[in-house]
């Protein structure tokens, strides 16, 4: 019997993305995310024992640009499991399963998610500019390799007033998405992104402004957080009908806040993590969650 002509069963690519759909996505992927993160504590709690050679290789990968990514969507996916687990116990007692409930739960998971781990990377950074460790004084005989600082803190590295990067994660789908950071302060940028590509059988067009501001750190390294503007125009193929197309395909103008997290090596190289939301303004009233990751260099 011949199968080449056999019809196949809907999948990702021609369901479209819904809030719960994505979310359920997401709990499985921030579950092997933190599986192999385990890995990462182990080798740091083996360098711990060892000795300070040890150590400090642990701890330099840990402050290198890739270490830090690592860390802090480890982080992330930490907390979104942890409160995205508690709605699924919520939902094994029978409860939570009418839909405008699980939007809302599903909402409380994100935001919850977002704030916790800011608190863990805002407080962290807070401890880590203490004088003393957290458990007590500094003896004389207590290695070096007990105290750490905060890079921004005891690094000092080229002054670089330019950043232009490439967003990897919407290379998949693909759009090519370039961002251009400006710096105006210490402690305040301005991020001009704009991206051309295909996504859902429809061509798309974006151009974003960002406001940036930097909590910890500054323009190099450090946490970031601000306020983003993004004007979306998409052309459907003429055979795709829609009621509504600027719900289902992420179509207008949009506003929102964001926070994330700025590395930068010696050398110039630059990983940039953002997590956000857009709320679109016309030609319909929705949101839409804002992912990026930023691979670039800094001048």
């Amino acid at each position: 019997m011949a199968t080449d002509n056999r019809p196949l069963s809907p999948h990702l690519q021609v369901y479209r993305p819904q809030l719960t759909s994505v979310l359920s996505i997401l709990h499985r992927g921030t579950g092997i995310a933190l599986a192999i993160g385990t890995l990462l504590l182990v080798w740091w709690l083996i360098g711990a024992a060892t000795g300070p050679t040890a150590f400090d290789t642990v701890q330099s990968f840990i402050g290198s640009v890739l270490g830090r990514i690592l860390l802090f969507g480890w982080s992330f996916a930490l907390f979104y499991h942890l409160a995205n687990g508690i709605r699924h116990l919520v939902w094994d007692a029978g409860k939570g399963f009418e839909i405008g409930t699980a939007y809302a739960s599903g909402w409380l998971v994100v935001a919850s998610a977002t704030v916790l781990t800011v608190i863990c990377w805002v407080g962290g950074a807070g401890l880590a500019r203490a004088d003393t460790p957290r458990f007590g004084a500094v003896q004389a005989d207590t290695p070096p390799y007990a105290v750490w600082r905060p890079s921004w803190e005891t690094e000092e590295l080229p002054e670089h007033r330019l950043t232009v990067s490439l967003d990897m994660l919407l290379l998949i789908t693909p759009v090519v998405r370039v961002a251009s950071e400006f710096k105006l302060a210490d402690k305040l940028s301005l991020a001009a992104i704009g991206g051309v590509g295909r996504n859902q059988d429809s061509s798309v067009r974006m151009m974003s402004l960002q406001v940036r501001g930097y909590g910890f750190g500054n323009f190099d390294k450090g946490m970031t957080y601000g306020v983003s503007t993004l004007r979306v125009w998409r052309e459907h193929p003429a055979e795709l009908q829609l009621t509504e197309p600027a719900v289902f395909h992420r179509e207008g103008t949009g506003v929102g806040p964001f926070f994330g997290a700025k590395t930068t090596s010696e050398s110039g190289f630059t990983g940039d993590f953002q997590i956000g939301f857009h709320g679109f303004l016309n030609p319909a009233r929705y949101g839409g969650m804002m992912f990026s990751f930023n691979l670039g260099w800094s001048l």
